[in-house]
């Protein structure tokens, strides 16, 4: 990621996390109990931590940059370097490259990481994303398995396949096929309109029907 218009790894970007979270006296143990140098190290932890959290969040920054990085298969590997593993982010876009470059086996272990990340992390890490590799995994291998993939597909999209084909007996006997002529007679309009308005029935026409 870049900060400052330096580049700095995710890996530096969380050993600078770590490093700066709180200062060397309290990284050793050595609370200070002078309130006034407690508050001093108290702060200067707040601006390191802040300083980190920055650092983190860069990478995100410039979402364009990471799209075009990981669109590139020569860069992918870097965009990945990026991302903060743990995250939605990290495990939807390791996923789908481990699905990209058909390594179906790794792929499906990520999957099941971010179920249990998502169900047991205290960090609530959203799932959203995992159905739709998964759909798109059945659609991938669909050759492999045409009725057991369809039929899985079918229940997660929750399909339905109850539409009747044209002419169809079981439905023709329900439904008319054909206009009632008598329900687009003159007499039928007159009907209608006499029954909406029945004290002006003919004020909404113009020209030479109102007249009559």
């Amino acid at each position: 990621m870049r900060f400052g218009g330096f580049f700095i790894s995710s890996t530096r970007t969380r050993h600078h996390c770590a490093l700066f979270a709180f200062p060397s006296s309290v990284r050793s143990g050595g609370i200070q109990q002078n309130p006034t140098t407690f508050m001093i190290t108290t702060q200067r932890a707040i601006r390191h931590l802040a300083l980190g959290l920055l650092l983190a969040t860069s990478a995100l920054a410039d979402p364009n940059t990471f799209r075009e990085r990981f669109a590139d298969p020569a860069t992918r590997a870097l965009a990945l370097e990026s991302l903060i593993p743990g995250t939605r982010e990290h495990f939807f876009h390791t996923a789908l490259d481990h699905q990209l470059a058909g390594r179906s086996e790794v792929f499906q272990k990520t999957i099941a990481a971010w179920k249990n990340a998502a169900e047991t992390s205290n960090r609530r890490i959203s799932p959203h994303g995992i159905a739709q590799l998964e759909n798109r995994d059945l659609l991938i291998n669909y050759e492999q398995s045409p009725e057991e993939n369809l039929a899985e597909l079918i229940r997660r999209l929750a399909l339905q396949f109850d539409a009747a084909r044209s002419g169809d007996p079981t439905v023709t006997g329900k439904h008319p096929t054909r206009l009632d002529p008598a329900l687009i007679k003159e007499q039928a309009f007159e009907a209608v309109a006499a029954r909406r308005n029945a004290n002006a029935p003919y004020t909404a026409y113009r020209g030479t029907r109102i007249l009559r």
